[in-house]
C-alpha cells in the first residue's frame, strides 16, 4: 500500500457567515490544487461551521453528505475543534456540549458515510481545528472540569498588563510551552487515528500585538536573550520570538 498524503492548510476566515445555503454555511468553493481528488484536479470544498451547523446524529451527517453531492463539490471540512473541544473521539480534551454524554463520533461518522459510494462519488474529508481560542465568555463556565481553559489557567494568554480576556474571547498563548505541546498531540492524534485528507488550523495566531505575555513565555524570552523584566510590545526581539512561536508549531516534526 502506497504512503497516504495528508494536506496541512492554515486558514484565516472570519466566524460570522455570509450566507448559509444548503442548512450550512459554505466558507470556501476553491482551496489549493494540489489538494484535489477528483480526476480534474479542482477541489470543491464546502466547510462545515460547528457554530452554525448541527451534526450530532448519523441522520444529520447524511444530510450534510447530501447537500456537498447535489453541489458536485467533491470534499468536506468539518469543523472537529472550536474552542479546545472536539467533535470527535479525543483522547486529549472533552466533547462538544452537543455531544456530552453521547456515544456518537461524528467524524467517523462522516468518513464511512463520504467513502460509501453506493450513494454517490467518494468525498475528501478534511478536520478543521481553531488552534488558540480557549473559551468564550458568552458560553459561561465549561461544563466539565477536564476542559483545558479549566485545568490549566496558566496557559492563557495575556496582556502586557495582565488581562486574559479581549472583550470576545479567552485563548491560549502560542508562546507557552505547554500549549504548544497539547496542540502539538491534539492534532497528531487526529491524523494518526482518521484516515483524513487534510488538516487545517485556524485561528493560527495572537489576538494583537499586546498579547502573548504568559509567564512561561515571558520566562522563555528572558532566558534566550538574556533579559530580565517584561518586554515592551514594540520590542523588535519580542516579535520576533511571538512570530517564530506560531513557526515552531507548524515545524515539529512527527
Amino acid at each position: 500500500m502506497g504512503r497516504r498524503r495528508l494536506s496541512l492548510n492554515i486558514i484565516f476566515l472570519p466566524m460570522t457567515p455570509r450566507f448559509q445555503p444548503l442548512r450550512f454555511l459554505v466558507y470556501c468553493f476553491v482551496l489549493f490544487a494540489w489538494n484535489a481528488a477528483a480526476a480534474s484536479g479542482e477541489f470543491r470544498g464546502f466547510w462545515v461551521d460547528a457554530f452554525n451547523t448541527r451534526f450530532t446524529t448519523p441522520e444529520e451527517v447524511a444530510r450534510i453528505v447530501a447537500d456537498v453531492r447535489a453541489a458536485r463539490a467533491n470534499a468536506v471540512l468539518l469543523q472537529v475543534r472550536k474552542r479546545a473541544d472536539a467533535y470527535y473521539a479525543s483522547r486529549q480534551e472533552p466533547l462538544a456540549r452537543e455531544l456530552a454524554g453521547r456515544e456518537f463520533d461524528p467524524l467517523a461518522e462522516l468518513l464511512a458515510q463520504a467513502r460509501d459510494t453506493h450513494s454517490g462519488p467518494r468525498l475528501e474529508v478534511h478536520a478543521w481545528m481553531n488552534a488558540y481560542p480557549a473559551w468564550r465568555a458568552a458560553d459561561g463556565w465549561p461544563s466539565v472540569t477536564n476542559h483545558p481553559y479549566l485545568a490549566h489557567p496558566d496557559w492563557l494568554n495575556r496582556t502586557a498588563r495582565g488581562e486574559t480576556f479581549d472583550g470576545k474571547d479567552y485563548s491560549f498563548d502560542p508562546g507557552h510551552a505547554a500549549v504548544q505541546a497539547h496542540l502539538f498531540t491534539v492534532a497528531m492524534d487526529l491524523v494518526s487515528r482518521y484516515e483524513l485528507d487534510g488538516l487545517h488550523l485556524d485561528y493560527l495566531r495572537y489576538p494583537g500585538r499586546n498579547w502573548g505575555y504568559s509567564s512561561n513565555a515571558v520566562e522563555r524570552f528572558n532566558r534566550r536573550y538574556s533579559r530580565q523584566g517584561q518586554p515592551a510590545p514594540e520590542d523588535p526581539l519580542w516579535s520576533q520570538f511571538r512570530r517564530e512561536q506560531v513557526s515552531a508549531l507548524l515545524r515539529k516534526p512527527n
